[in-house]
C-alpha cells in the first residue's frame, strides 16, 4: 500500500530536489530521511590516542580506517562492502554532507563515506579533501599526547612536549627532572615510564619508555638505541603520494585503507579509479544519484551511492567518453588507462622497470673513497619516472628539491670512515623506489702494498709504567723488566780480573797476592726519565783475600808471611739509556752520561807487621782489579744491558699472522700479516717539565699494516681512511697511561687488518641455498656476494662507540619463487657493533650485533617486481644477517700478546730470562682499543 499524507499536513515538497541533504520527498509531500533505518557506525576519525590505527575501537566491527597522506593528514571510519547508501551510518548532526556508498579507494569494494562535493559543508571537526572532482569529509588527527606517534601522523605534540626524530624513528617526548613529571606509558610497556638522558644532543633528561628488546615496548613500537640508551620509538612509515595542505586541490587523489591482516597492520596505496564500467549504473550501484524507497522506487537527490564525483560542472575536463578500457589511450605507455563511469581516466602506473621511478647518482659513485679537507659531500644526480612527475625525493630522511629536468643536488656531512646514502622517491602515482649506496671519507688514506708500504702511522702503542719497568721486587716469578736486567748483572764474573799466582806488587821483601775475590749480591734498577730510562747497576758486598809473601830474611825477622783482605760496599754504574727511533724505523737504545763509582773500599792486614803494606798495595788494587771491575760493569751496560733493553722493547711489537674466517672456503682461513715497525717514543720522569707531566713511564709508538697473502677482491680504491681525529686534526694514538702495561691498537690499525681480510676475499663468496630454509616456495637458488668496500671501523659517531660499516655489499641472485623465475641485484649497507674481548693470550675482535641495514633491490622481471618487498625482507633478515653471523662466529681475528724473552741475548738457558704479558681487561679510548695488563 502506498504511503499517504496525513490529513491537514502542509505540503513540504513536490520532489526530492526540495528536500535537504540525505532526505527524500515521500508520497505525502513530506521530506523524510532517505533511509530508515540507517546503518550502524560513524564517519569519525579512526586513530587511537597515540596516533595508531584503531578502526575497531573507534569505528566498530565491519569498519576500516581510510586515511590520506603520509604522514597521515586525515582519517575516516568507513563501512566496507555497502550495497546501497542505506547500509551506511546515518548523517552526523552537523553539516549537509551527502551520505555516499561507492569505491573511493580503488579496491573494487564500496566504501561508506561523506561526500562534500559542490562545496557542501562537512560536519564539525572534519575537513573536506578535494581532488580530481571528488571530495570527502575526513577528520584531521588530534593533538598527540606524550609518547605519541608524531612521525606517522601530521599532528602536533601536546604542549610541553616535542617531536623527536632519530633515524626515521619518532616519538613525542618532554624534558623531566623526575619520573613523576612523566605521563603513564601506553599499555604493553614492560618497564613503565622513565626519566633520563636518552636522546643526544642532551637537553636534559627526557620522559621515555625504556626497553631491552621489542617485546618490552607497547604494540607497534620498537626498541632502538639511536644514541646509546635504549628506548621505545615508533618506526618509520612509508611515505605517501603527496603532502599538500588540507582542502588543497590535489592531483590524482590517493586514499588508503588500513585493515588488520594476520595480526599485522597493512597499509596499501590504492588508485582512485574503478574497474571497467559500461555507463551509469553498470557497476551495480544504481547509478549516480539514485536511491530506492521502501517499495524500491523513487530517487533521493543528494544521496550518492556510486562514490563518484557528483554532478559535473561546466568547464570540468571529464575525459573522453568510453565503454571499455581498450577505448582509452593517453599516449603514455607507462600508465594504465581505464574506462570509469563512461569516462577515460588514468588508473595508475604500469608496474615495470621501465615505468617505475629511477634514481641515478652522478656523484659520489657507488663504493667511492673520497679524500677532502671538508666533510661536506655534495650528492648530485637525477630522478625520473616513466609514468609521471616525481612527487618527492629524500636523502637520508631529508627532503631534496628536484629541478624541472629531474636533477638534484644536496649536501651531506660525512663522518670519517663509512657513510651510507639512502635515497627514496615516489612519483605522482605513488610508485616508490629506493637507492642505497655507500662511500668512505677521510682527509687521508693508506694503501697497503708490500711491507712497509701503506702502513698506518697510528698503528700500535705500548705503554710501560714505572711499575712495569721496575717494581723493586726481584722475587719470582719475574714480573718487571728490571728483573731481566738484574739477571744480566748477576752473570758478571769478577774472578776473571785476578791471577792468584801473580803478585799485585813486590815491596820491602813482600810479594802481595790477591788470592780470591767474590761478590755477595748484585742489583739493577730502571727509572723512567725524560727521553728514556736511567739504568743503575751494582756489584755489591765485594770481598777478597790478600797474601803477604815474605821473600827475604829481614821480613822473616819481622814476623814472616801475613794475610789480609779487601772489601767494597759496591761498585756502581749509572747510565742514561735514551730510547729513540732511527730513520729506518728501528728502535735504538743509546747509553749516555755513563758514570761509575766505587763506594766503601777497605784494605786491611791481619798482622801488625804487614800493616805498612796497606798503603803500598792500595794503588795497585784501585788501579788494577777495582778499575777492571768498573770497566767491565760499564762495558756490560753499554754492550749488553742497553741492547738487552732494545731487544725487550722490540719484543713488544705484535708481529704475527692473523687468520680471518673464509666463508667461501671455511677450511682455508684468510691469512693477513700484521707487520709493525717503530715510529716514535715518549718517556717521562713524571716531574715537570713538561707541566703537567705524564705519569712516570714511557710509550712506544709503532706503525702497522695488514697485508693479505692473496688478493681476491676485484676492486681498486684509495685504501684505508685515516681516522685523523675524526677528520678534525692530525691524528695520533693517545694512551690512558693508567694500567701497569697498556697495548693500544689504533682504529687505523684495525682497519688495516679488515682491509687485508677484505682483499683476501672476506666478502667474496657464493651463498649456500639453505639460508632460505629447506623446501618451501623458493627453489633453484643461486646467490653471489661481493663486498665493494672493505669493512671499516670508526668511533666517530655521536655516542663515541666503535662500529664497523660494511658498504655496498652487492648481492646477485636468481631463484624460482613458486613457478615464477626471477633474477635480482641488491646492494646492502649495514652498521654493526664491534666487541673486543680479552683472551688468555690477548684480545679477540668480534661483531656484537647488527644495528642498521639498508637495502636497494631490483628484480629484473617486470611480473615479479611486486615480490621485491618480500625478497628484500628475506635478504636482510636471512642473507645479510647470516653473512654477519658467519663472520661473527669466526671472529674478525685476534691479537696475541708477545712474550719478552732475553735468554738468548743474555747467554742464558732458554726461558730463564722471560716475562709474559697478562691481559686484565680491554677498554676503549678515542680511536684506540686498549688492552690493559701486567707482566
Amino acid at each position: 500500500m502506498a504511503a499517504r499524507r496525513l490529513r491537514g499536513a502542509a505540503l513540504e515538497c513536490a520532489s526530492d530536489d526540495e528536500c535537504g541533504p540525505n532526505e527524500v520527498c515521500d508520497g505525502d509531500g513530506q521530506c523524510v530521511a532517505a533511509c530508515n533505518p540507517w546503518g550502524m557506525g560513524s564517519y569519525g576519525h579512526c586513530l587511537d590516542d597515540y596516533g595508531g590505527f584503531d578502526s575497531v575501537g573507534q569505528c566498530g566491527a565491519g569498519h576500516l580506517c581510510v586515511y590520506y597522506g603520509s604522514p597521515i593528514q586525515a582519517t575516516a571510519c568507513s563501512w566496507q562492502g555497502c550495497g546501497d547508501v542505506c547500509e551506511c551510518p546515518g548523517p552526523p548532526a552537523t553539516g549537509p554532507a551527502v551520505m555516499s556508498c561507492g569505491d573511493i579507494t580503488g579496491d573494487g569494494q564500496n566504501d561508506c563515506h561523506l561526500s562534500c562535493v559542490d562545496g557542501r559543508t562537512c560536519p564539525d571537526g572534519t575537513v573536506c579533501l578535494e581532488g580530481s572532482g571528488e571530495a570527502f569529509c575526513m577528520s584531521p588527527p588530534p593533538v598527540l599526547p606524550m609518547y605519541g606517534n608524531c612521525g606517522a601522523v601530521d599532528a602536533s605534540c601536546v604542549a610541553g612536549t616535542q617531536c623527536v626524530v632519530e633515524g626515521g624513528f619518532s616519538v613525542c617526548l618532554s624534558t623531566c627532572t623526575a619520573v613523576s613529571d612523566c605521563d603513564p606509558v601506553p599499555p604493553g610497556a614492560a618497564f613503565g615510564e622513565s626519566c633520563g638522558n636518552a636522546i643526544t644532543p642532551p637537553v636534559g633528561n627526557e620522559c621515555h619508555i625504556p626497553c631491552d628488546n621489542d617485546s618490552d615496548c607497547p604494540s607497534s613500537m620498537q626498541c632502538v638505541s639511536p644514541d646509546g640508551a635504549q628506548l621505545c620509538l615508533w618506526p618509520p612509515r612509508a611515505r605517501g603520494l603527496a603532502r599538500p595542505g588540507l582542502r588543497a586541490t590535489l592531483g590524482p587523489m590517493t586514499l588508503r585503507w588500513h585493515r588488520w591482516s594476520s595480526g599485522l597492520a597493512v597499509a596499501l596505496a590504492l588508485s582512485g579509479c574503478g574497474d571497467d564500467a559500461t555507463g551509469p549504473g553498470a557497476d551495480g550501484t544504481g547509478g549516480s544519484g539514485s536511491a530506492g524507497t521502501a517499495d524500491g522506487s523513487g530517487t533521493a537527490e543528494g544521496v550518492d551511492s556510486t562514490g563518484g564525483s557528483g554532478d559535473s560542472t561546466e568547464g570540468d575536463d571529464m575525459g573522453e567518453p568510453c565503454l571499455r578500457n581498450d577505448e582509452c589511450e593517453d599516449g603514455n605507455p607507462c600508465t594504465e588507462d581505464v574506462c570509469n563511469s563512461g569516462v577515460c581516466e588514468v588508473g595508475g602506473a604500469v608496474v615495470s622497470n621501465e615505468c617505475r621511478p629511477q634514481i641515478d647518482v652522478d656523484f659520489p659513485p657507488r663504493a667511492a673513497t673520497l679524500q677532502d679537507g671538508s666533510p661536506v659531500v655534495t650528492v648530485t644526480g637525477s630522478v625520473s619516472s616513466g609514468a609521471g612527475p616525481i612527487a618527492w625525493l629524500t636523502l637520508n630522511g631529508e627532503d631534496v628539491a628536484v629541478a624541472g629536468d629531474g636533477s638534484f643536488s644536496h649536501d651531506v656531512t660525512a663522518q670519517m670512515g663509512g657513510n651510507t646514502l639512502v635515497l627514496e622517491t615516489a612519483d605522482v602515482y605513488d610508485a616508490q623506489r629506493k637507492r642505497v649506496q655507500s662511500f668512505l671519507w677521510s682527509t687521508g688514506y693508506r694503501l697497503p702494498t708490500t711491507p712497509p708500504g701503506g702502513m698506518a702511522q697510528d698503528g700500535v702503542a705500548v705503554y710501560l709504567s714505572q711499575e712495569t719497568l721496575d717494581d723493586d721486587d726481584r722475587s719470582p716469578p719475574l714480573d718487571d723488566i728490571a728483573s731481566l736486567v738484574a739477571l744480566a748483572v748477576e752473570g758478571i764474573d769478577i774472578e776473571q780480573f785476578i791471577d792468584p799466582t801473580t803478585p799485585l806488587t813486590s815491596s820491602a821483601g813482600y810479594n802481595v797476592y790477591l788470592t780470591s775475590i767474590d761478590r755477595n749480591s748484585t742489583s739493577a734498577a730502571l727509572d723512567a726519565i725524560d727521553g728514556g730510562i736511567r739504568l743503575t747497576a751494582r756489584l755489591e758486598d765485594i770481598s777478597g783475600d790478600l797474601l803477604f809473601d815474605c821473600t827475604i830474611p829481614a821480613c822473616q825477622l819481622a814476623g814472616g808471611d801475613g794475610t789480609g783482605g779487601m772489601t767494597i760496599d759496591y761498585v756502581e754504574v749509572v747510565s742514561d739509556l735514551m730510547v729513540t727511533v732511527d730513520g729506518d724505523h728501528e728502535l735504538v737504545v743509546t747509553s749516555t752520561n755513563t758514570q761509575s763509582n766505587v763506594v766503601g773500599l777497605d784494605i786491611y792486614s791481619n798482622n801488625l807487621w804487614t800493616n805498612f803494606l796497606i798503603t803500598v798495595v792500595q794503588p795497585f788494587i784501585i788501579g788494577g782489579v777495582v778499575a777492571d771491575i768498573e770497566n767491565e760493569l760499564t762495558t756490560q751496560v753499554d754492550s749488553l744491558l742497553g741492547p738487552a733493553l732494545s731487544t725487550a722493547f722490540n719484543g713488544l711489537a705484535p708481529n704475527t699472522t692473523l687468520a680471518f674466517p673464509n666463508i667461501a672456503d671455511p677450511a682455508t682461513p684468510i691469512a693477513v700479516d700484521l707487520v709493525t715497525d717503530f715510529r716514535q717514543t715518549d718517556f717521562h720522569d713524571g716531574l715537570a717539565p713538561p707541566n703537567p707531566s705524564p705519569p712516570q713511564g714511557g710509550v712506544i709508538f709503532l706503525r702497522g699494516g695488514g697485508y693479505a697473502h692473496e688478493q681476491l677482491a676485484p676492486y681498486a680504491n684509495l685504501g684505508i681512511p685515516d681516522r685523523a681525529d675524526c677528520g678534525t686534526g692530525p691524528g695520533g694514538v693517545v694512551m690512558p697511561r693508567q694500567a701497569p702495561l697498556e697495548l693500544g691498537m689504533g682504529d687505523d690499525m684495525l682497519n688495516q687488518l679488515l682491509f687485508g681480510a677484505w682483499q683476501g676475499g672476506l666478502l667474496e663468496f657464493d651463498m649456500p641455498p639453505e639460508l632460505f630454509g629447506d623446501g618451501g616456495l623458493v627453489m633453484d637458488l643461486e646467490i653471489g656476494v661481493s663486498g665493494m668496500l672493505a669493512p671499516t671501523a670508526s668511533d666517530c659517531y655521536r655516542d663515541g662507540l666503535v662500529r664497523a660499516h660494511v658498504g655496498d655489499l652487492r648481492i646477485d641472485g636468481s631463484l624460482t619463487f613458486g613457478v615464477t623465475p626471477m633474477t635480482f641485484t641488491a646492494y646492502s649497507s649495514l652498521i654493526a657493533g664491534l666487541e673486543f674481548t680479552p683472551t688468555d693470550t690477548g684480545v679477540a675482535v668480534t661483531i656484537s650485533d647488527i644495528e642498521q641495514i639498508d637495502t636497494e633491490l631490483t628484480i629484473m622481471e617486470d611480473d615479479a617486481i611486486e615480490q621485491e618487498p618480500l625478497l628484500e625482507a628475506t635478504l636482510e633478515t636471512q642473507l645479510v644477517a647470516a653473512v654477519l653471523d658467519a663472520i661473527a662466529s669466526g671472529g674478525l681475528g685476534g691479537i696475541d700478546l708477545p712474550t719478552i724473552d732475553l735468554s738468548a741475548t743474555l747467554g742464558l738457558p732458554p726461558g730463564t730470562a722471560s716475562v709474559t704479558i697478562n691481559t686484565d681487561e680491554v677498554v676503549r679510548s678515542p680511536g684506540v682499543t686498549v688492552i690493559r695488563g701486567h707482566l
